[in-house]
C-alpha cells in the first residue's frame, strides 16, 4: 500500500467585523470538520479532546470536551461535515489562531487509528501532536451579535505516510484548509460511464470494480491538471472519488471558497503518490467551474 507525503499548506481566513475588541459584545462561534477521501482506507479516526482559540489580547480560551470526540473524518467527505464546537459565544474582535488538541501519540493505544481496506488496523500518530495540537495560524474576526462559522478540511490523500522503519504504525502530517462556511459553495455531478471505461481499462466491469476514479479540482480557471505533489504544475486543492449506485457514477467536492476552478477527472488515482515520479497520471475531461457562496456548481463529465 502507498500513500502521499505531506503538501504543506493553509489558506488564509479573514470575516468581516468589527476590528477591535468590543467589551460585552459577544458573537457565536462554530468550528466543524470535513475531509477528502483516502484511497484503499476504510476508516480514519482522530480523537479530538479540545479546541483553543486565541485572540489578539489575552490568554488563549480553552474548550476541553467532557469526552473525546472519535470521528471517522472518512465519513466527511464532498459536502459532509461535523461539529467541534457550535455556536459557542466569544467575545466580538480579532482572534488570531485556532488550535486542535489531539490523542494521536506513538503509544500502542488505538485513539487515532486507520482501517485499511484489508481491514487491518494500525495507529495513527501525529508528531508533537500530543503537545502542541494541530495549529492554524491565521487571523480572524467574530463580529459583534453575529454569526461566525468555520470547516476545517483535513486533505488526507496529502497527510498519511508509512514510515519505512514501522510497519504497525501510520503517520498523520495533516494538510489542514480552513474557510469561512459564508463563503463557501459545492461542485457536484455524474461522470458518464463510457468516459470511466475509456480511462479505467477494458476489463472494467461497474459492479465489481474497486475505484471509479476520481475528480480533481485546482485553483483557477484553464489549469493544466497534475498530481498531488507535484513540483513542475498545480497540486489539486480537493478531490472526490466517484462512487456508483443504481446505475449512476456521481462526485461531490464540498467546501470550495467562491471563485474560479479548474476540474478534470483520472482513473489513475490510486497511483497518484507524492513521493514518485511525476506524469503517470493522466486527466480527461477538464473543465472550468464557477464556485458561488451557498450554492452546489454542477458539472457533468
Amino acid at each position: 500500500m502507498k500513500y502521499p507525503f505531506l503538501a504543506a499548506a493553509l489558506l488564509p481566513v479573514f470575516l468581516v467585523g468589527c476590528g477591535d475588541s468590543n467589551d460585552g459584545e459577544k458573537g457565536s462561534f462554530t468550528l466543524g470538520v470535513t475531509d477528502a477521501p483516502v484511497d484503499t482506507a476504510e476508516n480514519v479516526f482522530i480523537r479530538f479532546d479540545s479546541v483553543s482559540i486565541k485572540p489578539s489580547a489575552g490568554d488563549a480560551l480553552e474548550f476541553n470536551f467532557t469526552e473525546p470526540k472519535d470521528i471517522d473524518l472518512l465519513q466527511l467527505s464532498g459536502a459532509n461535515s461535523t461539529n467541534l464546537l457550535e455556536n459557542v459565544q466569544l467575545d466580538a474582535g480579532e482572534y488570531q489562531w485556532i488550535r486542535l488538541g489531539v490523542q494521536a501519540e506513538k503509544d500502542g493505544v488505538m485513539d487515532s487509528y486507520i482501517r485499511l481496506s484489508d481491514s487491518s488496523v494500525k495507529e495513527l500518530y501525529i508528531p508533537s501532536g500530543a503537545n502542541t495540537g494541530l495549529k492554524l495560524n491565521k487571523s480572524f474576526t467574530v463580529a459583534a451579535s453575529g454569526a461566525t462559522s468555520f470547516t476545517i478540511d483535513f486533505d488526507l490523500r496529502k497527510s498519511i505516510t508509512a514510515p519505512q522503519n514501522d510497519t504497525s504504525v501510520m503517520k498523520l502530517r495533516p494538510t489542514l484548509r480552513i474557510v469561512d462556511n459564508l463563503q463557501v459553495g459545492h461542485i457536484a455531478g455524474t461522470v458518464d460511464s463510457t468516459l470511466i471505461s475509456a480511462q479505467c481499462g477494458g476489463g472494467y466491469v461497474a459492479d465489481t470494480a474497486t475505484n471509479h476514479g476520481a475528480v480533481y479540482v485546482y485553483e483557477g480557471a484553464d489549469v493544466i491538471p497534475a498530481e498531488l505533489g507535484t513540483t513542475t504544475g498545480t497540486e489539486p486543492l480537493s478531490t472526490a472519488f466517484v462512487t456508483y449506485a443504481e446505475g449512476t457514477y456521481r462526485y461531490e467536492v464540498g467546501f470550495l471558497e467562491t471563485g474560479a476552478y479548474t476540474a478534470a477527472y483520472t482513473c489513475n488515482n490510486a497511483d497518484d503518490l507524492a513521493d514518485t515520479e511525476e506524469g503517470g497520471i493522466s486527466f480527461t475531461g477538464n473543465a472550468n467551474v464557477t464556485v458561488e457562496a451557498d450554492q452546489t456548481a454542477t458539472h457533468n463529465f
